[in-house]
């Protein structure tokens, strides 16, 4: 949804950083396709009160979620700033 309303942000650092970056996003990307059915499939076995393989699976799908929701804030940070236009946080003093 975020893509279509608008288009896609280009990471504008170079070098290092930006291996860092792609890295990082490359891992959250197959990370969240990886974690969404493990997602699911924990909540499955709560719900119908199979909690040893509940447990079992949280072992794994836990760990995997969490790093994927903190990559995924982490990015808003970076792609916010990259888009900022100073002139549009600045009051207009002409008056």
């Amino acid at each position: 949804m975020n893509h279509a309303l608008h288009g896609d942000t280009i990471f504008p650092g170079h070098g290092p950083v930006r291996t860092l970056y792609l890295s990082i996003l490359a891992s959250h990307v197959i990370l969240s396709i990886v974690a969404l059915p493990m997602v699911l499939t924990t909540f499955f076995f709560s719900l119908t009160g199979r909690f040893a393989m509940h447990r079992r699976i949280a072992r794994v799908t836990f760990p995997i979620w969490l790093y994927v929701s903190i990559t995924g804030g982490g990015f808003r940070v970076p792609q916010g700033i990259c888009v900022l236009d100073p002139a549009s946080i600045r009051p207009n003093l002409r008056a």
